[in-house]
């Protein structure tokens, strides 16, 4: 029997730390498909402002719906 995983994502607020978005995915989730939801959540409790992720979340959609923030 092979091993699942879940994946967690979050969105930190930076300058306090505080975590201001999460979210909990299979493994099979790519990474990149969750940032618009983690942002969109995000904003919902803080400014956006700047977007900072890894690698993992590089997409022209991502890229396109980040643009402006800084």
């Amino acid at each position: 029997m092979r091993k699942r995983y879940l994946k967690t994502h979050f969105a930190v607020d930076v300058k306090t730390g505080r975590v201001v978005s999460m979210d909990v995915t299979s493994e099979k989730v790519g990474d990149g498909r969750r940032l618009r939801r983690l942002v969109g959540d995000a904003e919902g409790r803080v400014r956006v402002r700047r977007v900072l992720a890894d690698g993992a979340y590089d997409s022209r959609a991502n890229l396109t719906s980040s643009r402006g923030r800084g």
